[in-house]
């Protein structure tokens, strides 16, 4: 994080330490550095903080589930297929869905949204299963990220675009800012929202570990 105003001079010193400046978003700056640079970085002049990224966690998927969701009507039978809708699917990896094509996927999928690292996980893949059982019919284009700044960039890069109909993230960060839509992460799909783009994210997952209402200290010891 650095100082409003003096982004790019900031981006400059840090680029002339040798480190890689990958993502800038607003005073936010992504930087891939050795461990050798972290203290020269420290000191360049509007450098407010450093951190590790935060990265995304995947969302429990179940893909056997078309029989429930069409229990009280059969979307297929009425023509509801996703014939002409472009799904993007953004998760932290697609590792093992060339297996698919063709078979528990489309024969074909676009995969200009995936990075380097897409294969160490198969959530994604998971994912683009279950929405392949829904609308069989809809175009599939595959993003992987890692980060949170690469999470972001991504989602106002397709708001951007207009590649996409939906965007899918079955993703969360967790514990990383309050849940009342004031986080980066929902800042941008505001944006995405903004530009014609239906999100769809993963809910209930972490259920039974949240409460909402009035808090009581109900013992009077000072903790709730």
């Amino acid at each position: 994080l650095c100082e409003s105003g003096i982004v790019e001079q900031v981006v400059r010193d840090i680029e002339m330490l040798g480190a890689d400046v990958q993502i800038v978003l607003g005073g936010d700056i992504q930087v891939l550095a050795t461990w050798d640079q972290i203290d020269d970085i420290a000191n360049v002049d509007g450098v407010l903080r450093l951190s590790v990224p935060r990265v995304a966690t995947a969302k429990e998927t179940t893909s056997e589930g078309v029989d429930a969701i069409f229990a009280n009507s059969d979307w297929h039978s009425q023509g509801l297929t996703g014939d002409g809708v472009r799904v993007g699917i953004v998760d932290i990896g697609f590792e093992g869905y060339k297996a698919l094509l063709g078979d528990e996927l489309p024969t074909s999928v676009n995969i200009d949204g995936l990075r380097d690292d897409w294969d160490y996980d198969d959530h994604g893949t998971a994912v683009a299963e279950i929405i392949h059982d829904i609308a069989p019919e809809a175009e599939l284009f595959f993003y992987s990220f890692e980060t949170e700044m690469e999470y972001r960039n991504l989602i106002l890069g397709l708001a951007d675009s207009g590649e996409v109909d939906i965007v899918n993230g079955s993703i969360g960060f967790d514990n990383v800012w309050h849940a009342d839509g004031t986080s980066p992460y929902a800042q941008v799909v505001d944006e995405l929202e903004a530009s014609g783009v239906f999100y769809v994210a993963a809910s209930g997952n972490e259920g039974g570990s949240y409460v909402s209402g009035e808090l009581t200290d109900v013992d009077g010891n000072g903790w709730i």
